[in-house]
């Protein structure tokens, strides 16, 4: 399957439902921390929406194939869907970790996959991860899934 579009149009509009999303979930219950970020990078985020939809409303005959389906990119969607469903029973680290590592080797060419860079990968995305985690519970205080699984093993 192949698309074709005004990227800029659709990247404006893209951006400025992310932002209008975000916006939308900030409430009282976070912490001076937790708000810090949403705070200050949103109003970027409209900017650059903004900017990227009037270039996309002033170039309107520019069109660009903006994907293509093909199976790496249907197993990411697949992925990516199944990662959120899971979040809740496996927990942020443990999904996480599982649907990039899947997406990660996916994309890693038939040709390297040798223990060695399969291990390097790995180790990878378990440091992005946990890099992630700590970032969003310890430094802006906003609570991530410990999953039905992970408090089942804690308590047991």
């Amino acid at each position: 399957m192949q698309a074709n579009t005004n990227t800029d149009m659709v990247g404006g509009l893209a951006v400025l439902a992310v932002s209008a999303f975000f916006y939308s979930q900030i409430s009282e219950d976070f912490t001076q921390f937790g708000v810090f970020f949403p705070k200050l990078i949103l109003p970027c985020l409209v900017l650059l929406g903004v900017i990227l939809l009037v270039r996309g409303l002033a170039r309107r005959t520019k069109k660009k194939t903006i994907f293509r389906i093909n199976r790496t990119m249907a197993l990411v969607m697949i992925v990516g869907a199944l990662w959120a469903m899971i979040m809740n029973y496996l927990g942020f680290i443990v999904g996480s970790s599982l649907a990039l590592s899947i997406i990660v080797l996916a994309y890693l060419p038939a040709g390297k996959r040798t223990p060695a860079r399969i291990f390097a990968n790995l180790s990878g995305v378990l440091g992005v991860v946990l890099a992630f985690y700590y970032g969003f519970t310890r430094l802006l205080d906003v609570l991530l899934p410990v999953g039905h699984l992970m408090e089942t093993l804690m308590v047991g």
